[in-house]
């Protein structure tokens, strides 16, 4: 019977301490269709928006602006979109012979700091 109120009081003075904090993880995608939309959302959620000069050579969702290209930091967030997703199915062409885990490599292919750059074929 102790143990039972001290329980019940554990998870009240929670509810009363804590009541902004979300019950569960909120989704940051709350409808995405197909796994190639959850990446772009997941790309522009943990990659931001780089629209200053202090970001360059990144523009829009973390492009990096290539030799020959003629992108500002001023570009639309429309625009910026559509180069994450050319960006995207590029490297899901380039690791298309891995099958479904082509998205998931081509998410991390870009990563120069990531832990294990073995993993990635070359």
């Amino acid at each position: 019977m102790m143990k039972l109120k001290a329980i019940w009081f554990a998870v009240l003075s929670a509810t009363v301490f804590f009541p902004g904090m979300p019950s569960r993880a909120e989704n940051p995608v709350k409808a995405s269709p197909d796994r190639f939309s959850l990446a772009v959302e997941c790309v522009k959620r943990f990659e931001g928006w780089h629209g200053e000069k202090k970001h360059w050579p990144y523009v829009g969702w973390g492009h990096k602006v290539l030799p020959g290209e003629r992108f500002t930091n001023s570009i639309s967030k429309a625009q910026g979109d559509s180069i994450l997703r050319e960006d995207l199915r590029k490297l899901c062409r380039m690791f298309s012979y891995l099958g479904r885990d082509s998205l998931l490599l081509s998410e991390i292919s870009d990563n120069k700091i990531y832990p294990n750059q073995n993993i990635i074929p070359t």
